[in-house]
């Protein structure tokens, strides 16, 4: 949308268009999909086995006793080595 089909009183851009009040309304609705990605139920499937798979391991660790400290330093190691290495 450019600024000639905006409708009086509102701003477009990039694609948006800007009430005067602050309300954002998007004004494009298509969207791409990844060439490869997943859609529709095979994705909602694909995320319910990755919950169930979490909790059943969750379930596991709670059983074996180990500390929850250990846990908690295990499960965000990947995500502090990567902003170790970023800095």
């Amino acid at each position: 949308m450019d600024m000639k089909t905006a409708s009086p009183g509102c701003i477009a851009l990039h694609g948006r268009t800007v009430i005067s009040k602050g309300f954002v309304r998007m004004t494009d609705n298509t969207t791409t999909v990844a060439a490869g990605a997943v859609t529709g139920g095979v994705r909602i499937l694909l995320r319910l086995e990755g919950l169930g798979l979490f909790a059943l391991c969750v379930l596991l660790y709670a059983n074996s006793g180990l500390s929850w400290t250990a846990f908690a330093i295990l499960f965000f190691a990947p995500d502090v080595s990567f902003l170790v290495r970023r800095i």
